[in-house]
């Protein structure tokens, strides 16, 4: 057999500059499908943050209605009505120091579903409460109180009798919980938040606290229109590199969950839209509310 007779047998192949634009041709398809699949992923994560607020919004009317009305406090929910962080000062909810962060007692209503409490777009793996696990005598067992640290809860419509200032002297401050029907508007009051965990997200020495709060002062920890300490404002934008940069703060965006069980994906500058007599989302009834 001639060598033109070998020649027709062999398979057709690429030669070097075919295979060269075939990868140039991948390699441009790539670039192009990768930020397309990256936007769908946090488009997903997004809506999965959603619905897990939803369900802690769920959760507290739920609590609401088993309590008389009153809403969980983000910490001492030893009661209502609580004199400084550990005495119970009135009606009893039954739950015992050091379990009665509004994560714990809100547990029951979710299916013991600890996953509730965590955002898909936070990669921290922050989990709240393992502080108290050696601690003797725990009510329950030791993790159980142990959750992702992803959401942050609502302090600002708790009503305070004592001290005017309940960092100022804890003790002598009597901390009672609203009741939901005395959170008007419900469809604009802002009951959770996507709260700073995740890396993306730090903020400069942020606390590892479970709440947030507005007050009338300017403490640093106090969040305000031009701050949002501990919050985690552009989780599902990640914009911007530093904290509290007044563009990203109209441009970074974060999920907040409502009163009335609704969830908005919104800027920082958004939730502080006036309600009308004083009243912003973060603060619409309480001691403590200031006219920003």
């Amino acid at each position: 057999m001639d060598r033109r007779a070998l020649t027709a047998l062999r398979p057709p192949a690429f030669t070097l500059v075919e295979l060269l634009v075939v990868i140039g041709i991948i390699a441009v398809l790539i670039s192009v499908l990768l930020p397309a699949l990256g936007r769908a992923r946090a488009s997903a994560q997004a809506v999965t943050c959603r619905s897990n607020l939803r369900q802690l919004v769920l959760a507290t009317t739920m609590f609401a209605n088993e309590h008389d009305g009153y809403l969980p406090k983000p910490g001492n929910n030893g009661g209502p009505r609580m004199l400084g962080w550990s005495t119970v000062a009135g009606p009893s909810w039954g739950y015992k120091e050091p379990m009665w962060g509004f994560e714990y007692v809100l547990l029951k209503y979710l299916g013991r579903n600890k996953d509730v409490f965590r955002c898909p777009s936070d990669d921290s793996g922050a989990i709240r409460y393992v502080w108290n696990d050696n601690m003797p005598n725990l009510p329950d067992k030791p993790d159980a109180d142990n959750v992702y640290a992803s959401y942050r809860m609502n302090w600002s419509n708790e009503f305070y009798e004592g001290a005017k200032d309940p960092r100022g002297n804890y003790n002598a401050t009597l901390f009672i919980s609203p009741k939901l029907g005395q959170i008007k508007p419900a469809s604009a009051a802002i009951l959770y938040a996507d709260g700073v965990a995740s890396r993306y997200d730090i903020n400069p020495a942020p606390n590892a606290e479970n709440h947030v709060y507005c007050q009338t002062d300017s403490h640093q920890f106090t969040i305000s229109p031009t701050n949002a300490w501990n919050i985690a404002y552009r989780r599902h934008s990640r914009t911007l590199d530093r904290i509290n940069d007044p563009t990203g703060l109209k441009r970074g965006l974060a999920n907040y969950a409502f009163a009335d069980g609704h969830v908005e994906t919104l800027t920082w500058t958004e939730t502080w839209k006036s309600l009308g007599d004083g009243k912003v989302p973060w603060q619409v009834t309480g001691t403590f509310l200031k006219r920003f």
